[in-house]
Protein backbone atom coordinates (compact mmCIF):
# COMPACT_ATOMS: atom_id res chain seq x y z
CA UNK A 1 0.00 0.00 0.00
CA UNK A 2 2.81 2.50 0.73
CA UNK A 3 4.28 1.64 -2.78
CA UNK A 4 1.08 2.18 -4.51
CA UNK A 5 0.00 5.51 -2.30
CA UNK A 6 3.95 6.61 -3.51
CA UNK A 7 3.52 5.76 -6.92
CA UNK A 8 0.24 7.80 -6.84
CA UNK A 9 2.03 11.28 -5.76
CA UNK A 10 4.64 10.74 -8.10
CA UNK A 11 2.34 10.21 -10.69
CA UNK A 12 0.74 13.28 -9.86
CA UNK A 13 3.98 15.63 -9.43
CA UNK A 14 4.87 14.44 -12.99
CA UNK A 15 1.14 15.43 -14.56
CA UNK A 16 1.60 18.54 -12.51
CA UNK A 17 4.72 19.29 -13.74
CA UNK A 18 3.80 18.78 -17.11
CA UNK A 19 0.87 20.56 -17.11
CA UNK A 20 2.94 23.65 -15.85
CA UNK A 21 5.34 22.82 -18.93
CA UNK A 22 2.83 22.82 -21.50
CA UNK A 23 1.55 26.42 -19.87
CA UNK A 24 4.71 27.41 -20.63
CA UNK A 25 5.19 26.45 -23.79
CA UNK A 26 1.58 28.08 -24.99
CA UNK A 27 2.64 31.52 -23.57
CA UNK A 28 6.04 30.89 -25.25
CA UNK A 29 4.35 30.83 -28.06
CA UNK A 30 1.34 32.80 -28.09
CA UNK A 31 4.28 35.74 -27.64
CA UNK A 32 6.52 34.73 -30.43
CA UNK A 33 3.12 34.75 -32.35
CA UNK A 34 2.80 38.63 -31.19
CA UNK A 35 6.57 39.67 -32.30
CA UNK A 36 5.85 37.81 -35.69
CA UNK A 37 3.05 39.41 -35.79
CA UNK A 38 4.21 42.81 -35.04
CA UNK A 39 7.49 41.90 -37.73
CA UNK A 40 4.83 41.16 -40.34
CA UNK A 41 3.11 44.51 -40.00
CA UNK A 42 6.48 46.63 -39.53
CA UNK A 43 7.74 44.70 -42.60
CA UNK A 44 4.01 45.36 -44.31
CA UNK A 45 4.11 49.15 -43.64
CA UNK A 46 7.85 48.97 -44.90
CA UNK A 47 7.69 47.34 -48.11
CA UNK A 48 3.83 49.29 -49.30
CA UNK A 49 3.97 51.06 -51.74
CA UNK A 50 6.77 54.34 -52.14
CA UNK A 51 3.82 56.27 -49.85
CA UNK A 52 4.49 55.74 -46.06
CA UNK A 53 2.08 57.85 -43.75
CA UNK A 54 1.26 60.21 -46.58
CA UNK A 55 4.71 61.00 -47.40
CA UNK A 56 6.50 59.69 -50.54
CA UNK A 57 10.09 58.39 -48.78
CA UNK A 58 11.66 57.84 -52.03
CA UNK A 59 11.23 61.55 -52.90
CA UNK A 60 12.53 62.72 -49.71
CA UNK A 61 15.14 60.74 -49.31
CA UNK A 62 16.31 61.77 -53.50
CA UNK A 63 15.66 65.56 -51.85
CA UNK A 64 18.68 65.39 -49.69
CA UNK A 65 16.97 63.84 -46.56
CA UNK A 66 19.83 61.54 -45.21
CA UNK A 67 17.57 60.60 -42.30
CA UNK A 68 16.23 57.10 -42.02
CA UNK A 69 12.67 56.05 -42.67
CA UNK A 70 11.30 56.38 -39.55
CA UNK A 71 13.04 59.84 -39.27
CA UNK A 72 10.91 61.09 -42.63
CA UNK A 73 8.03 59.33 -41.00
CA UNK A 74 8.51 60.77 -37.93
CA UNK A 75 8.01 64.04 -39.59
CA UNK A 76 5.04 63.98 -40.87
CA UNK A 77 2.24 64.00 -39.10
CA UNK A 78 -1.13 64.10 -40.24
CA UNK A 79 -1.08 66.46 -43.17
CA UNK A 80 -4.23 67.02 -45.75
CA UNK A 81 -2.85 64.08 -48.19
CA UNK A 82 -2.89 61.47 -45.18
CA UNK A 83 -6.54 62.64 -45.06
CA UNK A 84 -7.55 62.69 -48.53
CA UNK A 85 -5.39 58.96 -48.78
CA UNK A 86 -8.17 58.05 -45.74
CA UNK A 87 -11.19 58.70 -47.58
CA UNK A 88 -9.85 57.10 -50.54
CA UNK A 89 -9.53 53.83 -48.58
CA UNK A 90 -12.26 51.72 -47.20
CA UNK A 91 -12.46 48.55 -44.60
CA UNK A 92 -14.37 45.04 -45.74
CA UNK A 93 -15.34 42.84 -43.00
CA UNK A 94 -17.26 39.43 -42.71
CA UNK A 95 -14.84 37.59 -45.71
CA UNK A 96 -14.32 34.09 -45.90
CA UNK A 97 -11.28 33.21 -45.23
CA UNK A 98 -10.38 31.86 -48.90
CA UNK A 99 -10.91 35.48 -50.50
CA UNK A 100 -7.65 36.71 -52.01
CA UNK A 101 -6.48 39.87 -52.91
CA UNK A 102 -7.46 39.46 -56.29
CA UNK A 103 -11.39 38.36 -55.43
CA UNK A 104 -11.44 41.68 -53.16
CA UNK A 105 -10.24 44.16 -56.07
CA UNK A 106 -12.59 42.18 -58.90
CA UNK A 107 -15.65 42.37 -56.39
CA UNK A 108 -15.09 46.12 -55.70
CA UNK A 109 -13.90 47.28 -58.99
CA UNK A 110 -17.45 47.52 -59.73
CA UNK A 111 -17.43 50.86 -57.75
CA UNK A 112 -14.55 52.07 -59.57
CA UNK A 113 -10.50 51.99 -60.12
CA UNK A 114 -9.18 50.12 -57.26
CA UNK A 115 -5.39 51.25 -56.83
CA UNK A 116 -4.79 48.41 -53.91
CA UNK A 117 -6.50 45.55 -52.43
CA UNK A 118 -5.37 43.70 -49.37
CA UNK A 119 -6.16 41.04 -47.28
CA UNK A 120 -5.41 41.02 -43.51
CA UNK A 121 -3.81 38.36 -42.71
CA UNK A 122 -2.39 37.10 -38.86
CA UNK A 123 1.31 35.74 -37.86
CA UNK A 124 0.60 32.36 -39.39
CA UNK A 125 -0.77 33.79 -43.44
CA UNK A 126 -4.19 33.02 -42.39
CA UNK A 127 -6.81 35.27 -43.59
CA UNK A 128 -8.30 37.31 -40.42
CA UNK A 129 -11.56 37.92 -42.81
CA UNK A 130 -11.22 41.39 -43.54
CA UNK A 131 -9.38 43.57 -45.66
CA UNK A 132 -8.59 47.03 -46.68
CA UNK A 133 -9.11 48.49 -50.31
CA UNK A 134 -7.99 51.60 -51.57
CA UNK A 135 -9.58 53.48 -54.51
CA UNK A 136 -8.51 56.21 -57.30
CA UNK A 137 -10.84 58.91 -56.20
CA UNK A 138 -12.71 59.80 -52.54
CA UNK A 139 -16.26 59.24 -54.92
CA UNK A 140 -15.24 55.77 -56.10
CA UNK A 141 -14.55 55.03 -52.61
CA UNK A 142 -18.23 56.28 -51.50
CA UNK A 143 -19.87 54.70 -54.20
CA UNK A 144 -18.44 51.33 -52.84
CA UNK A 145 -19.55 52.03 -49.36
CA UNK A 146 -23.17 52.96 -50.65
CA UNK A 147 -23.31 50.45 -53.35
CA UNK A 148 -21.25 47.24 -52.31
CA UNK A 149 -22.04 47.29 -48.43
CA UNK A 150 -24.39 44.40 -47.32
CA UNK A 151 -23.16 42.29 -51.20
CA UNK A 152 -22.37 38.85 -51.27
CA UNK A 153 -18.63 37.55 -52.09
CA UNK A 154 -17.74 33.91 -52.14
CA UNK A 155 -21.00 32.84 -50.21
CA UNK A 156 -20.56 35.55 -47.86
CA UNK A 157 -22.30 38.96 -46.99
CA UNK A 158 -19.59 41.50 -46.76
CA UNK A 159 -19.77 44.68 -45.02
CA UNK A 160 -17.83 47.97 -46.78
CA UNK A 161 -16.86 51.16 -44.89
CA UNK A 162 -14.75 54.09 -44.63
CA UNK A 163 -11.60 52.76 -43.34
CA UNK A 164 -11.27 54.40 -39.58
CA UNK A 165 -7.35 53.53 -39.12
CA UNK A 166 -5.07 55.52 -38.87
CA UNK A 167 -1.54 54.79 -41.33
CA UNK A 168 -3.30 52.24 -43.25
CA UNK A 169 -5.40 49.48 -41.63
CA UNK A 170 -4.81 47.26 -39.17
CA UNK A 171 -1.92 45.52 -40.42
CA UNK A 172 -0.90 42.06 -40.72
Amino acid sequence: QWCHLRCTICTCLVALEREREIGERQEKMAEEGKKAEEKAASNAAAASPVKKEGVDIAAAAAAGGAGTEDDVEAKSTTSGEDAVTQNKRVYVGNLSWSVTWRDLKDHLSAAGEVLRADVLTGYDGRSKGCGICEFATIEEATAAVETLNNTDLMGRQIFVREDREQGGGGGG
